[in-house]
């Protein structure tokens, strides 16, 4: 277990680091701007290079959840206006016991204290909330006080991201709830604030909702 807390640790100190490798894709464009093979070599190695990059962040981001034994329920609710829906939403919660519990569609436009007793569990009663506009979106992320706490959460139109910290070790990580729009015209507005909430994050990052990209005909 030491073993595991140790690499975990050099593993995410390493990812910091490697944020420097826009040094090296400059260094890469540069010489890649002379033309014939090392030109092509070297936007090949750039490609490589952000390949193995980004595969290095998702196991960089799994090693963190397995080592953390975090459970997350992420759930399109589509709507808890009625008292039957929270109902449901409450036995699920319970039954499945988990440390976020992520909600997408709340359809509330308010959701005071006494409206979230009614559908989140005793243990999840600390939550942030990003009211829907009218009858339509509504996010809704609420945690387990015991296992970790809120740094600071932030609002956009299609998300809601917070960052906790774990009381086992301090260590932090950044949840985004997200609830992206149906119509495909807003689409680039959802990717455009997606990477803009990117340029926020550092260290593990979960992304975690309704993405709406996929659909069956």
């Amino acid at each position: 277990m030491v073993m595991c807390c140790v690499f975990l640790h050099l593993l995410l100190l390493l990812s910091r680091v490697c944020s420097s490798r826009r040094l090296l894709l400059a260094a890469v464009v540069l010489l890649g701007s002379r033309k014939g093979v090392a030109g092509v070599f070297c936007t090949l190695l750039v490609c490589i290079v952000n390949s193995v990059m980004c595969c290095f962040r998702l196991v960089v981001l799994l090693l963190f959840l397995m080592h953390k034994n975090l459970a997350f329920c992420s759930w399109n609710v589509r709507g808890l206006g009625h008292a039957t829906r929270r109902d449901e939403v409450l036995a699920e919660l319970i039954s499945v016991s988990p440390t976020f519990a992520v909600l997408q569609e709340t359809k509330l436009t308010s959701a005071s204290e006494h409206k979230t007793a009614s559908f989140l569990p005793s243990r999840l009663r600390q939550c942030v909330v990003h009211d829907s506009c009218g009858a339509s979106g509504g996010l809704l992320t609420a945690w387990d006080e015991s296992t970790c706490c809120l740094i600071h959460s932030s609002s956009r139109p299609y998300s809601l991201t917070c960052r906790f910290s774990l009381r086992t070790d301090s260590s932090e990580f950044t949840l985004t709830n997200i609830y992206a729009p149906a119509n495909h015209g807003e689409k680039q507005a959802f990717f455009s604030e997606l990477s803009a909430v990117a340029r926020t994050v550092a260290g593990p990052w979960v992304l975690i909702g309704d993405f709406n990209l996929t659909r069956v005909p």
